[in-house]
């Protein structure tokens, strides 16, 4: 699933990360020294976890065809998405 989630992240921050402003490696999409984990999507800093200062804009909901946790998915892009602005 965290397979999944990395391709999908890979096409909806294809022009950041094109840029070079994150990265999207085996475990974690990154952005600076904030990397987001893709099977769970945890925040660490230094390798601590902590709790993004940024609020999701939308609301998490689970869509049942898809073949991960959309509600963890929709998490990390509102996350990384906050970084961004």
């Amino acid at each position: 699933m965290a397979r999944h989630r990395r391709q999908v992240l890979s096409l909806v921050f294809a022009e950041p990360v094109a840029q070079g402003r994150i990265t999207i490696d085996e475990r974690h999409v990154r952005a600076d020294a904030w990397p987001v984990h893709c099977a769970t999507g945890r925040v660490t800093r230094d390798g601590e976890p902590v709790e993004p200062a940024i609020a999701p804009p939308s609301l998490l909901r689970a869509v049942p065809w898809l073949p991960c946790d959309e509600a963890l998915l929709q998490r990390i892009v509102d996350v990384v998405a906050g970084w961004l602005h």
